[in-house]
């Protein structure tokens, strides 16, 4: 007889993070699935180029860290942020490498992150003065951050495995392939540490076959 084990307590900081951490994640892996012509060239649905999407998701993931470290520390000057359509033309405009903007990106996220963890449950759930008016800007901010990455990864996500990029017999044949792997990656595990041994955040095995199959 086998049994789940309830996951132990979490503080917010520390689940907001996994939010963080895993919203980006899938943001950021098909990128690597990108030939460099296609870096720079206004392929996703929304007219971005890809380049452009991780400069964007960098400069608001640090905007919005810098906002919510101000409320914390009232005698820090709180950010103005640059009009939104320029940060498009930013991406498009500075003579930044793709490494460069996506090393941007990953250092703009992970510094969320420590941000997150760094904070107790009773900072989330605080009121404070934010651009005049005073409420629960850091836990808003929390929960928006990853919805935000998330809507780039859909555009992203749609143009990386789109059969018009692919074509059917080629996009079937990755499928075949990373499915292949993820099997091959579990073979010989038993049924214990299936189900017990968390190996992504409080995901056990079982939870992420699941997931992936449903």
């Amino acid at each position: 007889m086998t049994h789940d084990y309830p996951a132990p307590t979490r503080t917010l900081g520390a689940e907001y993070a996994e939010r963080l951490r895993r919203s980006y994640l899938n943001f950021r892996w098909p990128l690597f699935l990108l030939e460099p012509d296609e870096q720079t060239r206004p392929c996703l649905e929304n007219g971005w180029t890809p380049i452009a999407a991780a400069a964007h998701v960098a400069y608001w993931d640090n905007f919005q860290l810098r906002r919510m470290q101000a409320a914390l520390a009232p005698h820090r000057i709180e950010p103005v942020p640059a009009p939104v359509e320029t940060n498009d033309e930013m991406a498009a405009r500075e003579n930044r490498s793709w490494d460069t903007v996506l090393g941007e990106a990953d250092e703009a996220r992970q510094e969320l992150i420590t941000f997150a963890l760094s904070l107790t449950d009773e900072q989330i759930e605080a009121e404070y003065d934010d651009r005049g008016k005073r409420g629960r800007v850091v836990k808003r901010l929390l929960e928006h951050m990853p919805l935000h990455v998330t809507e780039h990864a859909v555009d992203v996500h749609r143009y990386c495995f789109s059969l018009d990029r692919w074509g059917r017999e080629r996009l079937l044949s990755f499928y075949r392939r990373h499915f292949n792997s993820l099997l091959d990656a579990i073979t010989g595990l038993t049924e214990e540490s299936c189900i017990t041994v968390p190996v992504s955040g409080d995901w056990t095995v079982r939870y992420l076959l699941s997931h992936i199959l449903s």
